[in-house]
């Protein structure tokens, strides 16, 4: 069995609590995560809403050596990938892939010039916002749309290759991100409001148009977005994503490391569970594999 995770905060726990990444007390380490035999994981650079300028970009230069330092001790199974390539090559000698993204843009400081330095770190996701407003967008908490600095990043991060995650984002940014024709847009972690209902989560209009770019939609561990029983939850959220037309825009993105979870789906180990779950219920060996991995890889590319 594969995985490819789009989102895990696990780079929070390993530089603020010194949690070693390779066998540390997390929901996502890759001793465990080695039960995969194709594995891929996006590591977030997490920044809080109480961080803004100087500091917050201090916090991503500190998440991001973190980072680079836990490679280099774990360089024999672990590697970082920029591109789709890279994680093909390095999946087939049996390391685990990492691809760093970016919880929050709040990271460049409001400086547009920090996008090429975040992209030659290695960051190829990003989104625009936690909960909260900053110099970029508005998250759920908040009301506003997307400025006209946070019009410009987007037009930079896609002129370099930084894909733009939704997740976080309010309805109102939704739309006019979209209406801009960004492409592929994709929300690594968020689920189906009309499943569970959160504003956190996609309306199933929202989750048609990331269809619509040719992005995908990871689902979320976290109880509050995902449901009280977290193997069934996952499966009327996956199913009803299928139903709109999901079928190559589903994917895994656990949140491991950032939220709460049932303890039937709290680590990385158990996400076999789940595939075994979906399989069960009459999800097919193809359209689980997509769910599991090759969804997102093909996104990657894109």
């Amino acid at each position: 069995m594969d995985l490819f995770d789009l989102h895990s905060d696990t780079l929070t726990k390993c530089a603020e609590k010194g949690e070693p990444l390779f066998d540390g007390n997390l929901d996502f380490n890759l001793k465990k995560a080695q039960i995969f035999k194709k594995r891929c994981q996006t590591m977030a650079a997490f920044i809080p809403d109480s961080y803004r300028g100087e500091k917050a970009t201090a916090y991503y230069k500190k998440l991001r050596n973190c980072l680079y330092k836990e490679l280099e001790l774990n360089k024999s199974i672990a590697c970082l990938c920029r591109t789709k390539n890279e994680v093909i090559n390095a999946v087939s000698e049996n390391k685990q892939a990492v691809i760093f993204s970016v919880e929050s843009a709040a990271a460049l400081g409001g400086k547009i010039e920090n996008i090429k330095a975040f992209y030659n770190d290695g960051v190829r996701i990003m989104s625009l916002t936690w909960n909260g407003e900053n110099e970029l967008a508005s998250g759920v908490k908040g009301n506003g749309g997307i400025t006209d600095l946070g019009k410009s990043v987007v037009g930079e991060m896609q002129r370099l290759g930084i894909t733009v995650d939704v997740s976080h984002l309010n309805d109102r940014g939704f739309d006019e991100l979209y209406d801009m024709g960004i492409t592929p847009i994709i929300a690594t972690h968020s689920n189906l409001r009309s499943v569970k209902n959160h504003p956190r989560n996609l309306t199933e209009n929202q989750f048609k148009k990331i269809v619509s770019t040719g992005g995908v939609a990871g689902i979320n561990f976290y109880t509050e977005f995902l449901g009280d029983d977290p193997f069934e939850y996952a499966f009327r959220h996956v199913y009803r994503m299928l139903c709109l037309g999901g079928e190559n825009a589903v994917s895994i993105g656990s949140d491991f490391d950032g939220a709460d979870f049932d303890r039937r789906l709290n680590s990385v180990e158990k996400i076999t569970k789940l595939a075994e779950y979906l399989l069960s219920h009459g999800l097919t060996d193809d359209t689980v594999e997509k769910i599991m991995f090759n969804n997102a890889l093909r996104v990657l590319g894109e």
